[in-house]
């Protein structure tokens, strides 16, 4: 068994409209990475995993991820009832990375994800490594609104909100 460099971990709930997107785009990152092409790729070969933990999904959510799983070896788990922390506690406790990248089920990463957060880690020795999110739709709302969620997230109360004991 290869060794894993690199575990992706997406908590999932009722996502069926992008989930699918968002594995490819993984994928895509992770075979430009291996050096393989996507169509070629299956990731228990390669020195990568994705694990969707999947809470509950009332969708087809587990359905898309079990096609793309046969298909690359994606792995699902399951995790009902948690809240997405938890999910994510999941997913990780079932991956076996050295290095964990948490994706949320809505988020497209770029295709050269894989090669930039190596680089960072193991290039430069960071160990905290950030994408910043951007909006695939274009004008003024979409602009305005990002603007406006990038700065109220920095809000102390904001990020407290958030926050969850259980």
């Amino acid at each position: 068994m290869t060794e894993r460099r690199l575990s992706f971990v997406i908590p999932a709930r009722n996502e069926e409209a992008l989930i699918g997107e968002v594995l490819e785009a993984i994928l895509a990152s992770v075979a430009q990475a291996s050096g393989v092409s996507r169509n070629d790729l299956w990731l228990p070969d390669t020195g990568f995993e994705v694990v969707v933990a999947d809470d509950g999904s009332e969708d087809a959510t587990a359905v898309i991820v079990g096609i793309v799983a046969d298909n690359v070896g994606v792995r699902l788990v399951s995790c009902v009832g948690r809240t997405c922390g938890a999910s994510r506690n999941v997913g990780a406790a079932a991956s076996s990375g050295r290095v964990l990248c948490f994706v949320d089920a809505d988020t497209i990463v770029p295709e050269n994800a894989v090669d930039r957060i190596l680089e960072l880690h193991e290039g430069e020795g960071r160990c905290l490594v950030l994408y910043r999110l951007a909006s695939r739709e274009p004008g003024i709302r979409a602009w305005l609104w990002w603007t406006v969620w990038g700065l109220a997230r920095r809000l102390p109360l904001a990020r407290a909100s958030r926050c969850r004991r259980s």
